[in-house]
């Protein structure tokens, strides 16, 4: 399944196949993990660059009068709730993906 679909959760996975939440994810997770992967245009046109530019600009100023404003910028985001239309919709910016020997032997090194 996950491989027709990475974006598939751990509670959609536990539902469609009737076992234990708990039991889907002991058997995803050693290999596998979720990975945020949004989708930035690579070809922009020259009005959006300039936007993205002016934007940037605005927030270096405002991290320039406020010191703290990227401590207390904080995000909420709750698992299957879409921020952009509060509507109840899968996270499809969160994929599975597998996860690199090395860093899989660092992971299991520091579990014990």
């Amino acid at each position: 399944m996950l491989q027709r679909d990475r974006r598939l959760t751990i509670r959609i996975l536990s539902d469609e196949l009737d076992i234990p939440q708990e039991s889907v994810r002991k058997i995803v997770t050693p290999d596998l993990r979720k990975r945020c992967s949004r989708f930035v245009p690579h070809h922009l046109t020259e009005e959006q660059k300039r936007q993205r530019i002016e934007c940037c600009g605005d927030f270096i100023d405002m991290e320039d009068e406020n010191a703290q404003l990227v401590k207390t910028m904080v995000m909420e985001m709750k698992p299957g709730v879409s921020n952009m239309t509060g509507d109840e919709t899968p996270d499809y910016g969160v994929v599975w993906t597998l996860i690199p020997q090395t860093e899989k032997n660092f992971i299991l090194k520091i579990q014990g």
